[in-house]
Order: C-alpha cells, then structure tokens, then sequence
C-alpha cells in the first residue's frame, strides 16, 4: 500500500515516472491511502491523477483540497481556479472512497464509467451538477 503524503508528492516518483510535485500520479495499480490533508497549490491541473486500472484510492478521512471556492447556480468561483482533485478520466475501474474533497476549478472527481466511490464528500467545485464528472468511455 503506497501512503500518498506530502514528502512523497514533493519528492515525486510515487509510482514509477510520477513527477515531482503535483499532482501525484499513479502509474500502477493498487491500494494507496493518504496520511494527512492534501493542499494543492493553485495552478496544478490535479491533486491525483489515475492512470492505472483498478486503482483503489482511500481517503483515509482526510481531504485534498485547493484554495477555489465556488457558490451558486451556475457556480461563480473565488479565485477563478483550475484543476481537478481527483482525475482518473485515464483509467477505468477507480474507487474512491473516505474523504473530502474541496476547493477545485473544475471537478473534485473525475471518473470513468466502472468508477466508484464510497462515503465522499465533494464540496466548493465548479460543477454545476454534482462536481463528479463521468465521461463516456
């Protein structure tokens, strides 16, 4: 089991060929969990990004967050941001379960049909809808 923390997302190679910094990128599957909270920086294009089939991520309780804050319908943003919490739109069958997930631009969550999630909250995103998104696969 991999423990996504902040060491390993600065230090990079989390998974082989995952880059320093954000977001983390998971290469292979299996099971990773976080430690603590997750603060992106404003400006990075994730907070995870899943390019493994069958990753399973657990929250861990914890969440990943960034600085955007979005309210209303159609969502007005503060400061505009970027970004999505969790993109795993480059892998399918992804489960997501045990946290939260806030602050982000454009999604909290991006899954592939196949994807599941569990026990997640997802708050302050740019979605309209539900600020998980499903892209056809």
């Amino acid at each position: 089991m991999l423990e996504l923390d902040q060491v390993a997302a600065l230090a990079g190679n989390v998974t082989s060929g995952d880059a320093p910094g954000y977001p983390i990128e998971l290469f292979t599957g299996g099971r990773d969990r976080l430690t603590s909270d997750r603060i992106v920086p404003s400006g990075a294009e994730a907070g995870i990004a899943v390019y493994a089939r069958g990753a399973r991520i657990d929250l861990n309780g914890f969440a990943i967050r960034s600085g955007t804050s979005c309210r209303g319908t159609p969502p007005s943003c503060a400061p505009t941001g970027s970004g999505i919490g969790i993109d795993a739109s480059g892998a399918s069958d992804v489960a997501v379960r045990n946290g939260r997930i806030a602050g982000f631009g454009v999604y909290g969550l991006s899954l592939l049909d196949g994807g599941r999630i569990a026990d997640l909250g997802v708050t302050a995103t740019a979605s309209a809808e539900s600020s998980a998104r499903r892209p056809a696969s």
